[in-house]
């Protein structure tokens, strides 16, 4: 397991099956639960539709909350007949507590499906097609579609044809996270030999996790859009958003990226998350929130190197001046 720099955890430890174990099944989905059960209805029926024997697939869910939920109120009794519900003794951090799912799951393939997304049906088949055709790979996912809390699409990520195909090489994730974790499967054998999430990452912990199972165990993704990713103002991306930590973790990553693949380019990496910022600052400017405008502009302050700001600044001044003229022209400037 390659070392991690000393200011973030290492990755999480996930200790092999006993080899008494017995006989083990193809496939574990575990589903990780915190004081909400309003979707996970809907993420097992998704599961529930396509599931093979359950000598062949475990399906457990993993009750972290403050206060054991009343599952019987949302899951009908062949639900709770078919799935094993886990409730942890003490409530543990987000990604703690993925690591303690990974942790339960006996599975070789490992799907880890949060309670608010969900996944469409021939997913699992794609998914074990990919890893029978390829046993020597280790990360395996499909395209994702981002839904609202209404289910309505709201975009469905393009395809990646370059990585269609086997590939050791983790500069997918460099810039940004394709792949949500509703979308990706992974075998239990590469979490065991590379751990699992680092805890220090709550917002990229999956970003960083993906990077390092396609560069020590390789990977494949798919073009079939099959997974659902729901975005919506309760999860932890959102909140995080609003606060600009996920920028302040963004540095980070970056840091972590430098250190671990000779290939990242940190200058390509505080473009993209100053375009990104930006973004984010204007879409709350429009939407009247202003303190988490604020946040974010500060949290870019913070994160990004003096050189990198002044560079910037520079820029934005150049743009203010060039524009008028330009538009006069008929010729228009993207906004950085």
């Amino acid at each position: 397991m390659t070392a991690a720099p000393a200011k973030l955890p290492a990755p999480g430890v996930i200790c092999p099956r006993r080899a008494d174990a017995g006989s083990r099944p193809l496939w574990s989905v575990v589903i990780p639960v915190r004081d909400r059960l309003t979707y996970l209805r809907q993420a097992l029926d998704s599961v529930l539709v396509q599931a093979p024997d359950p000598r062949r697939m475990e399906i457990i869910v993993v009750d972290n909350s403050e206060k054991p939920p009343d599952f019987g109120a949302v899951l009908s009794a062949p639900m709770l007949d078919r799935i094993r519900i886990h409730r942890q003794a003490v409530p543990l951090g987000m990604i703690d507590n993925w690591n303690a799912c990974i942790g339960l799951a006996s599975g070789e393939l490992v799907h880890l499906l949060h309670d608010d997304d969900w996944v469409k049906p021939g997913f699992y088949a794609t998914v074990e097609s990919l890893a029978d055709t390829h046993p020597d790979l280790h990360f395996f996912a499909v395209r994702c579609i981002h839904v609202d809390s209404d289910d309505e699409i709201l975009r469905i990520v393009d395809r990646l044809v370059e990585w269609e195909k086997p590939t050791r090489d983790p500069s997918l994730f460099f810039l940004t996270n394709h792949v949500q974790c509703p979308a990706v499967v992974v075998r239990r054998s590469l979490y065991e030999k590379a751990g699992g999430f680092r805890s220090g990452l709550p917002y990229t912990a999956d970003c960083e996790m993906w990077a390092r199972a396609v560069a020590q165990g390789g990977g494949i993704l798919s073009p079939r859009p099959l997974a659902c990713y729901r975005v919506h103002d309760t999860n932890a991306t959102s909140r995080l958003q609003s606060s600009g930590d996920w920028l302040r973790e963004q540095g980070r990553l970056r840091d972590l990226f430098g250190e671990l693949y000779p290939a990242f380019d940190n200058n390509a990496f505080d473009l993209e998350r100053t375009r990104s910022a930006f973004a984010l600052v204007r879409r709350f400017e429009t939407e009247g929130r202003l303190e988490a405008a604020a946040a974010n502009r500060a949290a870019w302050t913070e994160i990004m190197p003096a050189s990198f700001r002044r560079r910037h600044r520079l820029q934005a001044v150049a743009l203010r001046l060039l524009r008028p003229p330009l538009q006069a022209l008929g010729l228009h400037l993207d906004r950085a």
